[in-house]
């Protein structure tokens, strides 16, 4: 996964946040985020149907050396979010293996 240190925008929930987050402090005078949200998204119904946007921080794989272990931590420190993928074309044009069983 990445290495480094990253801004993590959020705070206490008690605010009202959209991206809560909590923090402990650390001898060096900094504070590192220890939890909060897992899966951030947000979701609009239209006429043409869904259009949906999400976060996962730490990316979306649990295999060591996966290339999307932390592959949004990046999206979720710009505080953006990324597309989702609704219809089956969408999920078909950025699949990158298809594992049957």
């Amino acid at each position: 996964g990445p290495e480094g240190s990253y801004p993590a925008p959020g705070g206490n929930g008690l605010f009202g946040l959209f991206r809560v987050l909590w923090f402990s402090d650390r001898q060096d005078g900094q504070r590192r985020a220890v939890g909060g949200d897992s899966y951030v998204a947000l979701t609009e119904f239209t006429e043409e149907g869904p259009r949906a946007k999400a976060i996962l921080p730490y990316g979306n794989a649990s295999q060591p050396g996966s290339p999307h272990r932390g592959d949004q931590l990046q999206l979720y420190a710009e505080k953006k979010l990324r597309p989702v993928w609704l219809s089956r074309d969408s999920v078909r044009a950025h699949l990158e293996r298809r594992t049957t069983f």
